[in-house]
């Protein structure tokens, strides 16, 4: 989005965004496309122009296209270097062998391959639908006069021929599932996934207390598998959400001699969330610890914007963080233990193990009954 426009070529417009100090940048996710940029508010209304212009009226320039299709095949070759995120790709695939999240946010070669200057078009138009588009602008700014201009700047965008629906929520796993990929690096990587919550579920909030009182070198994985007993090369866990229900999950990399005991080890410390009750505080430290560091991250209009925009974009309303503290706060033991025992439930839990050939735990036992 920002490697051109139909005024300016990509080093032409970079000069101008540039000029004025500032910055815009687009991003994607599994659930989300979007542009974001930093202005002076001194410049604030020639940044604007400029942000509006790269929203709508990006060139996809031919040699762009080719530049960013060489980019991303070199990101998707060198993933194979990063067995750790392999393991998360293993993981995600084997969770949700029929639904988008069990496919990798960079696409595979070969499709890369097959993208057109064409398909880029038609799809952001259908992208760039005024029904599904938030734009939030956080600063010392005149309300009034950002209206004005996003009433200018957006006013004529038209309905999408192909309006964006979510895909058909993916369906439970049957049973434990396991899977193992080779790699050539001397450390094993394995990842234990459950099917999560999305963006909108109250569980979230006492599933986040789960993931920080796991998480960190204060938390229970660190301490037990990394300290005391020396299995963790990194270890941790993991609460992603989205629009469909996410993953929990917890991570380890270790000795590839140390695989099973690595594994048991990391199960273990998820059981204990389900069979013993936090204690009071180590239930507030992770409380405090998630409240504050929210605030942290929220220092900058440039993050402030971000969450209000996907709060709103994800049906939440754009002020919904400020209730965030209040509902952390609200969680209680019980509350932990009981989110615990719905979302770590073994007979649903997915096994992803990255390293070389012969280190394959033994499989989860398959239930008869399921």
């Amino acid at each position: 989005l920002t490697r051109g426009t139909k005024n300016r070529g990509r080093v032409q417009f970079a000069r101008a965004v540039e000029s004025l100090a500032g910055g815009i940048g687009g991003f994607s996710g599994r659930s989300s496309l979007g542009l974001s940029g930093s202005f002076l508010s001194s410049r604030f209304e020639e940044g604007m122009a400029l942000f509006l212009e790269a929203l709508t009226e990006p060139a996809f320039d031919d040699e762009e296209v080719e530049k960013t299709r060489r980019e991303l095949l070199l990101a998707i070759k060198n993933r194979e270097d990063e067995t750790s995120r392999l393991a998360f790709d293993l993981a995600f695939s084997t969770l949700y062998p029929t639904h988008p999240y069990g496919m990798t946010v960079l696409g595979q070669a070969a499709s890369v391959e097959k993208i057109g200057r064409s398909d880029l078009v038609s799809f952001y138009a259908d992208t760039l639908d005024p029904s599904s588009l938030v734009v939030t602008v956080a600063g010392d700014v005149d309300s009034a006069r950002v209206v004005e201009l996003l009433e200018d700047g957006l006013g004529a965008l038209e309905p999408a021929d192909n309006k964006f629906s979510l895909p058909d929520a993916a369906k439970p796993p049957k049973g434990p599932r396991q899977e193992f990929k080779a790699s050539e690096r001397k450390q094993a990587h394995i990842v234990v996934a459950y099917p999560g919550v999305d963006v909108k579920d109250p569980d979230r909030y006492p599933l986040s207390v789960v993931d920080t009182i796991l998480s960190g070198q204060s938390g229970r994985l660190f301490y037990e598998l990394r300290d005391r007993q020396s299995l963790a090369y990194a270890v941790g866990a993991f609460n992603i959400r989205g629009m469909a229900p996410g993953m929990f999950a917890a991570y380890i990399a270790t000795d590839p001699a140390n695989t099973e005991r690595a594994l048991e080890g990391l199960l273990a410390e998820l059981g204990r969330m389900t069979d013993e009750e936090v204690s009071h505080n180590e239930l507030e430290r992770a409380k405090r610890y998630l409240v504050g560091n929210r605030e942290i991250g929220l220092q900058s209009n440039g993050a402030i914007a971000e969450d209000m925009t996907f709060n709103e974009l994800y049906g939440l309303g754009y002020l919904a963080g400020r209730k965030y503290a209040e509902r952390v706060m609200a969680v209680s033991a019980a509350d932990v233990r009981r989110v615990a025992a719905k979302y770590l439930d073994p007979s649903r839990g997915t096994r992803a193990v990255v390293g070389p050939a012969g280190i394959n735990p033994q499989p989860p036992a398959e239930n008869p009954d399921q």
